[in-house]
């Protein structure tokens, strides 16, 4: 199905002229932005900035708990899912995909975007010379998303989840080796001088 019969695209908020305050707000909701987005298809926000704006920008740009964002410029168009407890609005650098079809699973259409070859297909999409930017419209109507039955999808997320731990678990273990092969060396040197 294309994805926009699964779920409501829209643009985040584009801060145009004197729609937003300059400088940083006090309070209000946290700006998400490209930048809170990892590689990997999470959001981490290492400096909340809070954003003052209307209540009408509010209700329209906020993002909610199981919504997906996806980065329209750049050179990565990664997909990240909106965790329970943020209290934020999209900036105009993402497009907020909120599913609305009970055939797909939230955490599946997430998955999807972020795979290599569906990402080779979005940048593909982009338009642009000095930046790529991928429109609501091409999200909508050129991206076919393959529904398998729902116990299928979550299968397939599980499994994407443990390969994205065992890929950690591997680093790690790489890492520790390397010192330790460098903490064996470095003793040897001492021995042998």
């Amino acid at each position: 199905m294309k994805l926009g019969e699964l779920a409501e695209v829209r643009q985040g908020l584009t801060m145009r002229g004197g729609l937003l305050p300059r400088s940083p707000a006090s309070r209000g909701p946290h700006l998400l932005k490209i930048g809170d987005l990892t590689d990997s298809g999470e959001i981490r926000i290492d400096v909340v900035q809070p954003i003052e704006v209307a209540e009408a920008f509010v209700r329209r740009f906020s993002v909610q708990a199981g919504d997906v964002v996806i980065a329209n410029r750049g050179n990565r168009m990664t997909a990240a899912m909106i965790p329970e407890g943020l209290d934020a609005i999209a900036s105009g650098q993402l497009l907020i995909l909120r599913i609305t079809s009970q055939l797909v699973a939230k955490e599946y259409v997430h998955l999807y975007l972020n795979l290599e070859r569906t990402q080779k297909l979005l940048f593909s999409l982009t338009r642009g010379s000095l930046v790529r930017t991928l429109s609501v419209k091409v999200l909508k109507k050129e991206i076919d998303v393959p529904i398998p039955g729902r116990e299928v999808q979550m299968r397939v997320v599980d499994l994407a989840k443990l390969a994205a731990r065992e890929s950690e678990l591997v680093l790690g273990i790489d890492s520790v080796r390397k010192k330790f092969l460098e903490s064996v060396l470095v003793k040897h040197i001492a021995e042998k001088s």
